[in-house]
């Protein structure tokens, strides 16, 4: 091996040398390097795993989101509903009250139109007993007694009107 450049001790010599440099490469830089590339992969992997539960816990705060969301519009419908009901319920009771008052108003009309119906009936009788008792005046030529007369007409006519009601 001498003719091709090679001397056994420096390639001893070279051996040793290498073989030192890896034992030191690998005390000093692989191990160091493995320890840094093992405590990236567990930070890499702690990460994932807290990505992981984040995501779920994303998903279960979504559903209770929703859930909460969706009670929310149940709510939301019953208490339209509720309004509705009371709105209806409140014109009903409005439009009760307009018939009633309708009501009363329209009977206070009649008994005021009865009441003025009875004093004008009246006011008639009370003309016609005085038409009668100058009629009947003009046709004697002689007054009688004014009360008499308006007596007597009175009862006539009272007692046509019980003819009448019979």
């Amino acid at each position: 091996m001498g003719q091709l450049g090679v001397l056994w001790p420096n390639l001893i010599f070279q051996m040793l040398a290498f073989g030192l440099l890896v034992f030191i490469l690998y005390r000093l830089g692989y191990r160091p390097v493995i320890r840094i590339l093992d405590e990236r992969a567990e930070r890499i992997r702690l990460s994932m795993e807290t990505a992981e539960r984040v995501e779920r816990e994303m998903a279960e705060a979504e559903q209770r989101v929703k859930a909460q969301l969706e009670q929310a519009r149940r709510e939301a419908d019953a208490i339209i509903a509720q309004a509705h009901a009371l709105a209806d319920r409140t014109l009903s009771e409005a439009r009760a009250e307009a018939r009633q008052e309708a009501e009363r108003i329209l009977s206070r009309a009649r008994a005021e139109i009865e009441g003025e119906r009875d004093r004008a009936a009246a006011e008639l009788r009370r003309l016609a007993t005085d038409l009668a008792v100058l009629a009947a005046s003009r046709i004697v030529k002689e007054t009688l007694d004014r009360q008499a007369h308006s007596r007597l007409i009175q009862e006539a006519l009272e007692e046509a009107e019980r003819l009448r009601l019979q």
